[in-house]
């Protein structure tokens, strides 16, 4: 269990259920019933990441060749959203976000090529990210690794592969 809260008041509900009467066992059940309805909860911040990928994705395909704008993307209040690749290891992450934050555990990029992560921080936190399909959008030549939500305009870049790269207008001019 990931949460150390729930697990915290599970263990007290249990050495509780062993001392109790019938009646107080009954109540037990039923808070303990109820904190694991709360525990499968937990999926809700993965649904939400994904959520913020397919609207990435959404708008790669409705909008042909023109620019995605990234500020419109990704969760409320982010500050900057930052782009790790394929195979990266958490020394990488660390230097691309400026801080700890181990992204092996989170996520498939360690050992998936075929996602980019998105890490979206406000106040130097991670406050959601995403795999994002390389096929709905690719950032191997983004530079710089990290945009601030006011420069995130990405154009497209078909390349001879033919997949579509994500690039900084910047990069284009």
């Amino acid at each position: 269990m990931r949460n150390p809260h729930i697990r915290s008041a599970l263990d007290e509900l249990l050495a509780e259920a062993v001392t109790a009467t019938p009646f107080m066992r009954k109540k037990v059940l039923y808070s303990l019933l109820l904190a694991m309805a709360f525990a499968g909860c937990s999926d809700v911040n993965k649904d939400a990441n994904q959520e913020v990928s397919d609207s990435i994705t959404r708008q790669f395909d409705s909008t042909g060749d023109e620019p995605i704008d990234f500020s419109k993307l990704g969760p409320v209040g982010w500050e900057r959203m930052c782009v790790i690749g394929p195979y990266a290891m958490n020394e990488t992450v660390e230097k691309t976000l400026g801080f700890k934050w181990d992204a092996l555990s989170k996520s498939s990029i360690g050992s998936n090529d075929g996602i980019n992560l998105l890490v979206f921080i406000k106040d130097n936190a991670v406050i959601a990210y995403t795999e994002h399909p390389r096929n709905k959008g690719d950032f191997l030549k983004l530079k710089p690794r990290c945009l601030t939500r006011q420069d995130a305009l990405l154009k497209r870049e078909p390349d001879a592969g033919g997949w579509v790269q994500l690039v900084h207008e910047s990069a284009t001019q």
